[in-house]
């Protein structure tokens, strides 16, 4: 559990920024001599520093630096904007130039920038991503993380399946908040489940680090067609652990609520 926690604190602190990487190809598509890259990055030029009649005067050629603005929509170039995200001239859309530039830096720490890229599709930090969890929620202060705790039973037989923990819209934290001041409890966190797999009953155990024995939580499910939250049975509060029974798959809204009196 102490490991998990690490990777997670050293994903959000590695990639703390909003990584909005936006392709139609993988990084590793588009990418041309690392020497050429290394000299991109020595330059400035994801940040503007040097314009591209520098770089050519330092040994990149007039098609490396356009290829690069092709990738990346940056440079200082007349017909580049130094944030664009447009698409090329192929129809193909580019990446965001500072997202980029995180991304490598990220790259550079050790995360290969396939982790990050699909962490970044997720609009994960690399450690949720890594870790099948939540960490944070658009719009809600102190989460408690989220993510599978354990082997899933699927139909009442123990699974090998795997259900994503994966990020809500802030419209869910919204209607979150709304049912726990309804219930008169506070949210401890939302998230999206989803799977592979069907079935009429899951037991999915969750790992949400600081929750206690005996500590009253629930947990709703949100119902699109009807825009209300349902009730949800908890099979289990032990340590460290919330243990639900799903019947379908969709957002899920943690409530700590305190005991009646």
């Amino acid at each position: 559990m102490k490991k998990f926690l690490a990777l997670i604190l050293a994903g959000v602190m590695v990639v703390s920024m909003s990584m909005m990487v936006f392709a139609t190809k993988s990084f590793s598509e588009y990418t041309t001599a690392p020497e050429d890259l290394e000299l991109l990055k020595t330059a400035g030029w994801f940040n503007g520093s040097n314009s591209d009649e520098d770089l050519i005067s330092w040994g990149l050629s007039a098609d490396v630096v356009k290829a690069y603005h092709e990738m990346f929509g940056g440079g200082s170039s007349s017909d580049s904007s130094s944030d664009s995200s447009s698409s090329s001239g192929g129809g193909e859309v580019v990446y965001d130039r500072g997202s980029e530039a995180e991304a490598l830096a990220a790259e550079a720490s050790g995360i290969p920038m396939a982790t990050s890229i699909a962490a970044s599709e997720e609009n994960k930090s690399v450690g949720e991503y890594m870790n099948n969890a939540v960490v944070a929620a658009p719009g809600l202060e102190n989460a408690v993380p989220v993510s599978q705790g354990g082997n899933v039973i699927i139909n009442g037989e123990p699974s090998n399946q795997t259900f994503s923990v994966l990020k809500v819209l802030s419209g869910h934290t919204d209607a979150a908040k709304a049912q726990a001041a309804a219930i008169g409890g506070r949210v401890l966190n939302v998230a999206r489940i989803d799977a592979s797999v069907y079935f009429d009953t899951a037991t999915v155990n969750f790992y949400m680090p600081g929750v206690t024995a005996g500590q009253n939580i629930q947990v709703y499910q949100y119902d699109y067609a009807n825009g209300q939250w349902i009730s949800v049975t908890v099979a289990e509060v032990r340590e460290d652990h919330v243990v639900v029974d799903m019947t379908s798959l969709g957002v899920l809204a943690f409530f700590e609520v305190p005991a009646a009196e």
